[in-house]
């Protein structure tokens, strides 16, 4: 998957994997994706040069009047459910 240009489809199959591992019926997801890069220059030459793309996934419960996040760069299965538990604890501690 393409980090950078996730399609719709690729959004809402990510939405279902996090749905279906919280315990809570109100969570948001939020997707955002994108390109950076760095070049320096030093003596009129390219001294470095860095580019990276990246997808970041947060997601938000809620039960009770009581709102948490958690978010994670990591789009497998094992850190989906990880991250929807931790906004799960989250939202149950205090």
């Amino acid at each position: 998957m393409n980090a950078n240009v996730l399609d719709r489809q690729q959004c809402a199959e990510i939405f279902e994997r996090v749905r279906r591992a919280s315990a809570e019926s109100d969570i948001e997801m939020i997707v955002a994706g994108g390109h950076s890069a760095l070049k320096r220059f030093a003596n009129n030459e390219v001294t470095q040069n860095v580019s990276e793309e990246g997808c970041e996934v947060s997601v938000r419960v809620q039960m009770g009047g009581r709102t948490a996040r958690a978010t994670t760069n990591r789009l497998d299965d094992e850190s989906l459910r990880e991250v929807v538990a931790r906004a799960e604890a989250l939202l149950k501690s205090r």
